[in-house]
């Protein structure tokens, strides 16, 4: 069994996680109460996105020795990998219980409050775990990431230049280096630190996430965008939620002024136009950039299946609104202009039927939602060419008006910093 074990953790060691499925498989035949061999095989399992498989495994094994920890934490980063942080977080605590002096299970307690956007929860815990191994790169990373975040920029140089001391060829240590820069606004320096951690690990996540949002960041209005969104996340939901329901009866406040006062208008006016302007801006430049990316040969390898699907759909409104405006030019016709508008506002809800943040329940929600008002509005256009009924075409316009708030607080729910 010793010999299975050991050619199963050079297989697993150079990611050959398939040939370290078979050979575990044909061992667990031989040795079928061997806790060690299921162990791996879960591990096996997990390298190949099994995540299901291994959990199941898992669970068996830390039911037959629920005092090993190493079982119990392997179950509870499965825990973490599919979000549910609650459960892992009661295994990690029980870790603690059982040792804590181990600065391993406080980065796995960081982490998860990361992911809850609990950034003081996290920031203290990946302290915590500096404390008792100052030189633990997991948890300089996580202080990379948290200090980027919250704007401290003195724990973040520091710590940077730790992480980067204790390995300067890490790709995600790089890869987090360029995150922190970008969230600095410093686009270059961030373009050459992920194109760095890519010559290192082509598949590295974080480094294509960050050179794509770096390269959209070379275009002014998307950086602006991007520091404004790096502002907001520190803000708890109630605090974003004023700032969006301020923004909105600042506008309108605006605009009704203007129309009392028409010696107020030349001034008011073009600032209500840049509101709106700016608003419709937050809703549709990200899609924009990701279809400008898809037409280059290497950004569309920067973007999941989402952001592509998202930016065809974007791209297809947009070019259908300019088509409308042609059309308008050239036969004179009011109904070119009321299509013209509509499908320039349909990207608002294209523009989010596809969002990883959502549930399976909130994106059936929003997909539907997004159908209603496309549908309505096409079907409104026609009716409207016919007999004149502007009924669909009210419906939709409502649509889209409400979709902006359903999305507003699912994104809110989804992204707004909490705090204990």
């Amino acid at each position: 069994m010793i010999g299975e074990i050991q050619r199963a953790e050079v297989l697993l060691s150079q990611k050959r996680y398939e040939d370290a499925e078979q050979l575990l498989r044909s061992a667990l035949q031989k040795y079928p109460q061997s806790s060690i061999i299921k162990y791996y095989l879960s591990v096996s399992l997990l390298g190949q996105s099994r995540n299901e498989e291994a959990e199941t495994i898992l669970r068996m094994i830390v039911g037959e020795e629920p005092e090993n920890l190493a079982y119990l934490q392997m179950l509870a980063e499965v825990e973490i990998d599919k979000e549910d942080y609650e459960g892992a977080e009661d295994k990690v605590r029980h870790l603690l219980k059982m040792n804590a002096e181990e600065p391993d299970y406080y980065v796995m307690l960081s982490r998860i409050k990361y992911s809850q956007r609990n950034y003081d929860r996290a920031l203290e815990y990946a302290q915590q775990a500096l404390e008792l191994d100052p030189e633990n790169l997991a948890a300089l990373n996580l202080k990379v990431s948290i200090s980027s975040l919250l704007g401290e920029n003195d724990d973040l140089e520091s710590s940077v230049h730790e992480a980067l001391r204790q390995d300067p060829e890490n790709p995600y240590t790089i890869a987090n280096h360029g995150m922190s820069m970008l969230n600095q606004g410093k686009t270059q320096d961030a373009l050459d630190r992920f194109k760095q951690a890519l010559a290192i690990d082509p598949h590295n996540a974080l480094a294509k996430h960050g050179l794509a949002e770096a390269m959209k960041s070379k275009f002014w209005p998307y950086k602006m965008f991007y520091m404004i969104g790096m502002k907001m996340s520190k803000l708890s939901g109630q605090n974003m939620w004023a700032v969006v329901i301020g923004s909105y009866i600042l506008l309108r406040v605006l605009r009704s002024l203007a129309d009392k006062n028409p010696s107020l208008q030349p001034f008011l006016y073009p600032i209500v136009f840049i509101i709106a302007f700016l608003f419709i801006l937050t809703w549709v430049l990200n899609p924009l950039m990701n279809l400008y990316l898809s037409r280059n040969e290497y950004g569309r390898l920067l973007l999941d299946e989402d952001d592509l699907k998202t930016s065809k759909l974007v791209g297809i409104s947009l070019a259908a609104s300019v088509l409308m405006v042609v059309l308008l030019v050239l036969l004179k016709q009011p109904i070119f202009f009321i299509a013209a508008i509509l499908f320039f506002f349909f990207m608002i809800p294209l523009s989010h039927m596809y969002n990883s943040v959502y549930s399976e329940k909130e994106e059936k929600k929003v997909q539907w939602l997004t159908y209603g008002i496309v549908g309505s509005g096409i079907l409104g256009l026609v009716l409207k060419a016919l007999n004149g009924s502007e009924f669909l075409l009210i419906v939709s316009a409502l649509g889209i008006f409400a979709f902006q708030w359903i999305i507003n607080a699912i994104l809110i729910k989804q992204s707004s910093r909490r705090f204990d």
